[in-house]
């Protein structure tokens, strides 16, 4: 899991879905291997193979804030918006410190004209 998070700052997304997948086999139960594979899928913009990662490591732990952001960056990148943030939302909830929610949630609202809350989110993310 860890070197799959090293090829992903190194941009192997290839690679780091290799290791993601092995460390799977290894331990099927691994919510940060799928968080992980999920991340390097939206980077590679197979971004419903990320919602389905995602959707995994919500179910083996369904507090796992960072899987609901993940998904959220998936859902934006299919332009729908209103799941982003409910995602968004939920990561919020689960970690009020979680910077990129804010950043995602205020990138989803200027896509739909609430620039009010938009403002506010990146101001929340400018914070953290």
């Amino acid at each position: 899991i860890n070197r799959g998070v090293a090829l992903i700052e190194l941009k192997q997304y290839e690679k780091a879905i290799a290791d993601c997948n092995k460390a799977i086999d290894l331990d099927p139960k691994s919510a940060m291997a799928y968080i992980n594979r999920g991340v390097a899928l939206i980077e590679l913009k197979q971004y419903e193979k990320a919602i389905a990662d995602c959707n995994k490591a919500i179910e083996l732990e369904p507090k796992m804030a960072p899987a609901y952001t993940n998904r959220g960056a998936a859902y934006a990148n299919l332009k729908q918006f209103e799941k982003a943030i409910t995602d968004c939302n939920k990561a919020i909830e689960l970690d009020p410190k979680l910077a990129m929610a804010y950043a995602l949630r205020g990138h989803a609202y200027a896509i739909l004209k609430q620039y009010d809350k938009a403002i506010a989110d990146y101001t929340k993310y400018l914070q953290l």
